[in-house]
């Protein structure tokens, strides 16, 4: 059985925010999916909850948290054979059957293997899709340096460009120059022969 903060405070009418503590003061003693920690959510066994519930009653004696540590490690030297019995949960938590700690641990592993192979499926992925980043920035490198040519080149051309007005300005100038000569030429064969 999974049990979280907040049925495991309903079950032994204390707060969630003592379970917490407890949590941490008493973590040696109880299951690590109760300790929490690392961004895991706590989940509670009967056995953390029958603890708690000792540990409560360490608490209402007047106990410090020494002394209740001291206790429970007895205990836990004996096996936790002489922890006193967990009271009946109260109607509105569902206990269902008691899971043992193993079990709830060998699903834990489980569910840890199944997430570590997600970890390096997207560790892959994420591998491939720098690659194909990379590939992409070089093509788009290549691009611009191709733009960069091309641009070059324009501007080469437009500057050849730009001298033909003037070739053909000078061009017209030569013919009417020639035209000019070839008419003052004809004209003084025609002037001169008559």
């Amino acid at each position: 059985m999974e049990l979280q903060p907040a049925d495991v405070a309903r079950w032994l009418d204390i707060s969630t925010s003592t379970v917490r503590v407890w949590s941490r003061e008493f973590s040696d003693y109880l299951s690590d999916s109760a300790v929490g920690g690392d961004g895991k959510h706590r989940v509670y066994s009967t056995d953390d909850v029958q603890r708690m519930a000792f540990i409560r009653s360490l608490r209402k004696a007047g106990n410090s948290t020494a002394d209740i540590r001291e206790t429970l490690a007895k205990l836990a030297a004996d096996g936790w054979e002489h922890l006193p019995p967990l009271p009946p949960a109260p109607p509105d938590v569902e206990t269902g059957p008691p899971i043992p700690e193993t079990v709830v641990k060998t699903q834990l592993a489980a569910r840890e293997q199944v997430l570590l192979k997600e970890i390096g499926l997207k560790d892959t992925q994420i591998f491939d899709l720098s690659d194909r980043l990379q590939a992409e920035q070089d093509a788009h490198n290549e691009t611009r340096a191709a733009l960069a040519d091309t641009r070059e080149q324009l501007g080469e051309a437009h500057g050849k460009l730009s001298i033909l007005p003037t070739y053909r300005t000078m061009l017209i100038a030569a013919a009417v120059v020639a035209a000019v000569l070839l008419a003052a030429v004809l004209f003084l064969a025609l002037s001169g022969g008559a």
